[in-house]
C-alpha cells in the first residue's frame, strides 16, 4: 500500500501542490522490512515506478481519472496480494489529491 502510495504522492503532490517529497532511506527500511519490500519502497521514494502507476499518474494529470480503473486492475498482477495494496494505496493518494485539489479551488473563491 505504502509503494503506491509514495509513487503517486512523491510526482503529484510535489509537482502540483508544491509539498516536500516523502523519502525512505535503504539501511533503515533493511532494518524492519523484507529485503524486497524495502527495495521497491526506497525505490518508489526515489521516483521509480511500476508502469502501471506511471499511467494512473498520466492519466490523472490529464483529467481522466475515470480512466485510471484499468491500470489499477493490472496491479492486481504483481505478487499474490502485493499488487492490490500497491493499487488500494495509489487509490488513496489518488483520492487525496483530488480532495486537496478540490479544496483549493473552494478555498481560493472563498
Amino acid at each position: 500500500m505504502v509503494m503506491g502510495f509514495i509513487s503517486i504522492y512523491n510526482k503529484l503532490f510535489t509537482k502540483c501542490l508544491g509539498l516536500e517529497p516523502i523519502v525512505l532511506d535503504l539501511g533503515e527500511l533493511l532494518k524492519t522490512t523484507t529485503e524486497i519490500s524495502a527495495y521497491m519502497l526506497s525505490s518508489a521514494s526515489a521516483g521509480y515506478m511500476l508502469e502501471p502507476i506511471s499511467r494512473i499518474i498520466r492519466l490523472a494529470s490529464t483529467g481522466n481519472a475515470e480512466e485510471t480503473l484499468d491500470p489499477l486492475l493490472d496491479l492486481t498482477h504483481y505478487g499474490h496480494s502485493s499488487g492490490v495494496m500497491i493499487g488500494t494505496g495509489s487509490l488513496l493518494a489518488l483520492t487525496t489529491y483530488i480532495y486537496s485539489l478540490t479544496r483549493r479551488n473552494v478555498d481560493s473563491v472563498s
